[in-house]
């Protein structure tokens, strides 16, 4: 119980304190953070990502999707056996659609709110799919055009984010009940995406 007592005090503070360090002359600083710390497992996990253009230049940059297909911000995990894995929703659109070139100028921030439950991978499975403490972080792509250029010759690059804490508690109780009808697949990927699994 003491230890218990103080992982449970400090989890909060260590989930927004834990920072990676990003060159001096990245022209985008990437912020991730997450409502709470704790989640059940089953539990969509929400993550909240700001980009901010710290440098002196407006760049057209091509917006992002993140939401129902898997998202162009890449979510990034680690729990206490395994190094960080990359998170694959695989649930894709039925067509391709170009994400538009907008102005992104100094000073100015894009956020997105993402929601991390399943991934459609081989087994399918929940992305978070045992109790314990995962570490995430994100990778953002920064798709530019250069002056006068076109989609076809835009130049991408990436960021990473901050490292958050979060914790997957085991279901008790009515969420154990209610989580025993909530996780077949079908349901699971409904919940993610909003689609019928075909």
């Amino acid at each position: 119980m003491l230890y218990s007592g103080i992982i449970g005090s400090t989890l909060t503070a260590l989930s927004f304190a834990l920072v990676v360090g990003r060159p001096p002359n990245d022209p985008v600083r990437v912020t991730l953070s997450s409502p709470t710390p704790d989640y059940v497992l089953g539990q969509p996990v929400l993550l909240n990502v700001t980009a901010e253009n710290t440098s002196r230049a407006t760049m057209m940059a091509c917006e992002l999707d993140v939401y129902r297909c898997e998202p162009e911000i890449r979510v990034l995990m680690s729990s206490y056996s395994e190094g960080f894995q990359e998170y694959v929703m695989g649930i894709f659109p039925l067509e391709y659609r170009q994400s538009p070139f907008l102005p992104f100028a100094p000073g100015q921030f894009r956020k997105y709110e993402m929601s991390i439950l399943y991934a459609r991978s081989a087994p399918a499975k929940l992305a978070f799919d045992k109790p314990g403490l995962y570490w995430v972080k994100v990778r953002y792509p920064l798709t530019t055009l250069e002056p006068r250029g076109t989609p076809e010759g835009a130049k991408t690059r990436y960021f990473v984010s901050n490292t958050i804490l979060l914790r997957i508690k085991k279901p008790e109780g009515a969420d154990a009940t209610a989580w025993q009808t909530l996780r077949a697949s079908e349901f699971l990927y409904f919940m993610q995406s909003g689609l019928k699994q075909t």
